[in-house]
């Protein structure tokens, strides 16, 4: 069963990524040991 979405920002928050506001609905998480941002919709 998937994760809800509050579940995961939680995950991503403690694994070390920074958010970022994205355009409407999405939300973009960067972390500095990857090149390419997460958008999550």
């Amino acid at each position: 069963m998937p994760k809800k979405i509050r579940e995961l920002k939680k995950l991503l928050l403690k694994a070390g990524f920074t958010y970022r506001q994205g355009k409407g609905s999405h939300q973009v998480w960067n972390h500095s040991q990857l090149i390419q941002p997460i958008a999550i919709a």
